[in-house]
């Protein structure tokens, strides 16, 4: 493959350096059925030779973390995950807003929209972008990559988070670009296509129509707004819309729902309606704040609510009273022993050392306090359980390497213990604390194990190391009589050496020579 293609398509796609996504296929994709899969993150840089085997659609597919250790970005993409898509449809939408986005088959048959950026931009700003499109599109749960706005680093730790990836376009022949015209797209054309619509400043992409109507307000009210309320949900909404108008302007908000239905509802709710939904959002709690906030979950603003950027509003959900519950998303699991979990809590990413710590609400409350400094509120029981039940179902899975594991950091300890304890010549040498070997087999005693393990800090029980032994190593005990004393010992397969010789230079001839060199 021409590598001159590959590279370039490497430099579009540049995100984390230091891991990325495999992806392992385990059926064909099917209409209206999403392709089942086994994917994974792997501790290793996407070079360029696995861009190649990707774009010639060898197994395993390739993913890109597109946020990098500066929490920067040079693409990003949404995620429509819907089954069967218009695509037609969604791309006609794309270009009637003018959106500056490339539409690829996603590999089930959805699409990714990707954004890409001349420069680096930060993360939060392409996120907020693209969050801002998928409201205009129609799209609001869609997902959205960047899906963090910064990688966790615990303090004096080095980073293990990797964030979210997504899988690339032009796995061979599939996951292709579409253009203008609906046809698909040859590598060569979405490389046309990406200096067509790749953008120096997102700044300039218009995406919150009307907002000059609903200022810094929800965007599922700013759509409603463009699009016109019409018969079937004309209370509900003017009622949303309301809550919005007390909030933004609490002197005048009564005159400017009956402006807003005139112009806006069609066709316009009748004066009495109109007076019902004033003297609704007009109560008051004790303290004399609003006693309504919004109604999310009712039509017609539930299917366009996109509570993230909601959230970022000034006068979104959340505000004053409103004691919303953040937005829990993107969990994964670190592999670790035992395994470290990391959560997007809104916008921020937090670090919880546990299982346990993941089924408590209360210490993620304590993470978002300690890494965050950020309160939020507690949540029952049987709500939490719900909840990370729910996020246990899109779980990703982040495999480190094996040395950060216990069985790695066991299988290293041992390997010291067997190779450079010095090599004990006979079977008596075990007295000494060794390990010795004979005929591809290698003998030594437990408790001479154990105190390796105990001196370099490690703490697992003799249970967990007789498991391993057994399990990993295919290890038998036995006993055996050494100078008369029956001895129980351990034996495994004889662990060789990898350890490279190197050559000790002769440095008697090296110093005769220097003292032939005449200055």
């Amino acid at each position: 493959m021409n590598l001159e293609l590959v590279n370039k398509f490497k430099n579009i796609f540049t995100g984390l350096e230091r891991a990325h996504g495999v992806f392992e296929k385990s059926n064909e994709p099917q209409n209206g059925k999403k392709v089942e899969a086994h994917m994974k993150t792997v501790h290793e840089p996407p070079t360029i030779q696995k861009f190649e085997q990707h774009l010639k659609g060898e197994y395993p597919a390739m993913g890109i973390v597109p946020i990098d250790d500066n929490n920067e970005c040079l693409f990003g993409a949404i995620d429509i995950d819907v089954y069967p898509l218009d695509h037609k449809k969604l791309l006609v939408n794309i270009q009637k807003k003018k959106f500056p986005l490339t539409m690829c088959l996603s590999k089930s048959g959805g699409a990714h929209l990707y954004l890409f950026t001349k420069e680096k931009v930060t993360a939060k700003e392409i996120q907020m972008k693209l969050s801002e499109m998928t409201t205009a599109l129609g799209y609001p749960s869609a997902e959205v990559f960047p899906k963090q706005i910064k990688l966790f680093q615990r303090e004096g730790e080095e980073k293990r988070d990797t964030g979210s990836w997504i899988n690339l376009p032009y796995h061979g022949r599939n996951r292709y670009a579409i253009k203008e015209d609906g046809t698909a797209a040859t590598l060569e054309e979405f490389f046309q296509l990406y200096e067509k619509y790749v953008v120096s400043n997102l700044s300039k992409i218009k995406t919150d129509f009307k907002n000059e109507v609903i200022k810094d307000g929800p965007p599922c009210l700013q759509i409603l707004t463009e699009d016109g309320i019409g018969e079937g949900g004309r209370n509900n909404a003017l009622f949303n819309i309301g809550v919005y108008y007390r909030k933004f302007d609490p002197d005048n908000y009564k005159n400017l729902i009956e402006d807003y239905n005139r112009q806006y509802v069609q066709p316009p709710l009748k004066s009495d309606e109109v007076l019902v939904v004033i003297k609704q959002v007009s109560q008051s709690d004790s303290n004399g704040a609003p006693r309504y906030s919004y109604r999310c979950t009712q039509p017609p603003i539930e299917s366009l609510c996109n509570k993230r950027l909601c959230k970022k509003r000034k006068y979104g959900v959340g505000g004053e009273n409103d004691r919303e519950h953040p937005v829990y998303s993107d969990l994964k699991v670190y592999k670790s022993d035992p395994p470290r979990y990391f959560l997007n809590v809104d916008d921020f990413r937090i670090e919880l050392s546990s299982t346990e710590d993941l089924m408590t609400h209360k210490k993620v409350i304590q993470a978002c306090i300690e890494q965050l400094n950020r309160g939020i509120p507690n949540m029952a029981m049987n709500e939490w359980n719900q909840a990370y039940t729910e996020l246990l179902e899109h779980i990703s899975i982040d495999y480190p390497p094996e040395e950060v594991t216990k069985k790695g950091e066991f299988k290293e300890l041992l390997e010291e213990f067997i190779l450079h304890q010095g090599e004990a010549l006979s079977f008596e040498d075990i007295f000494l604390g060794k390990s010795y070997s004979e005929n591809g087999e290698t003998y030594f005693a437990l408790k001479d194990l154990m105190d390796h393990l105990k001196r370099n800090d490690f703490k697992e029980s003799r249970a967990w190391v007789t498991v391993r032994l057994r399990e990993e190593y295919k290890a038998k005990d036995l006993t055996k009589m050494i100078k008369k004393i029956k001895v129980r010992l351990w034996k495994i397969n004889e662990i060789i050496s990898d350890d490279i010789e190197l050559d000790v230079p002769d440095m008697k001839r090296e110093e005769k020579e220097e003292e032939e060199i005449p200055f």
